[in-house]
């Protein structure tokens, strides 16, 4: 959905994204994965071939997760059990972040995404915001 009096704004709100992460914390530039999924009853649970890899990008962690609980409304008590990382994307990364999704750490380690949303007043994503298991 587009809105006309956003449009021509829509570029300097991402570049202001991109200034915002580069000084809000640790950032590490990390490679994206999402398995391919099998047609089927369960395609959600089984997967098969290549998995679709998005390289450098750039993730900034959440120094805070209480800002990004603050920022979606959410329940603080949904994710400090569970021990989820937040970290934030620039809105205008080649994908959309899913539940499942793999991210690839520096170090080698694999998080898996356990939500994401986004914040963007006319539904095209200027931040996203994406949850990991730890």
């Amino acid at each position: 959905m587009s809105n006309p009096l956003f449009d021509a704004d829509y570029k300097d709100y991402i570049a202001m994204a991109h200034e915002m992460l580069i000084g809000d914390g640790p950032s590490e530039i990390i490679s994206w994965t999402r398995p391919t999924a099998t047609a089927g009853a369960q395609a959600w649970n089984s997967t098969t071939g290549s998995p679709t890899v998005y390289n450098n990008i750039n993730l900034s962690w959440e120094p805070s997760p209480f800002r990004a609980y603050a920022a979606l409304q959410l329940d603080p008590a949904d994710f400090i059990a569970a021990g989820v990382r937040f970290a934030h994307m620039v809105g205008d990364v080649p994908f959309t972040p899913l539940i499942g999704d793999v991210a690839i750490l520096n170090d080698g380690s694999h998080l898996i995404v356990k939500y994401a949303d986004f914040l963007g007043p006319d539904g095209r994503p200027i931040l996203w915001i994406v949850a990991f298991d730890a």
